[in-house]
């Protein structure tokens, strides 16, 4: 039999445990959508690039404004190159968006990295 303080105790604590995994989660979320603005931002970018050195400069603009965001510059810049980023973001968004719907953290950790 649990006595009534332990069963407080409990209580309590997995109250402060679910506080503390959902603020957890708006974190994560909130990173996250800062991610996916900055890539959506950055593909547009890359999209009006007209040579290597401005798509280093939508580069240099995702690495300044992103969390975790890794990107190399570029050493070419052709429709080959634009369409690599797009597949890139394409392949992200469904992840950044499963994150961005989990209702818990748990549901987050299930979301499929590429």
């Amino acid at each position: 039999m649990i006595k009534k303080g332990t069963l407080f105790i409990l209580l309590v604590s997995l109250s402060l445990f679910a506080k503390e995994s959902k603020d957890e989660l708006e974190a994560l979320k909130k990173e996250v959508a800062h991610n996916k603005k900055v890539m959506l931002d950055g593909q547009k970018c890359l999209h009006n690039a007209k040579s290597v050195k401005e798509a280093n400069i939508c580069n240099d603009k995702i690495r300044k404004n992103s969390t975790g965001i890794e990107i190399d510059d570029f050493t070419s810049w052709t429709q080959k190159d634009k369409d690599g980023v797009d597949n890139i973001v394409a392949e992200y968004m469904p992840y950044l968006n499963c994150i961005l719907e989990a209702k818990t953290m748990i549901e987050a950790s299930k979301c499929k990295e590429p």
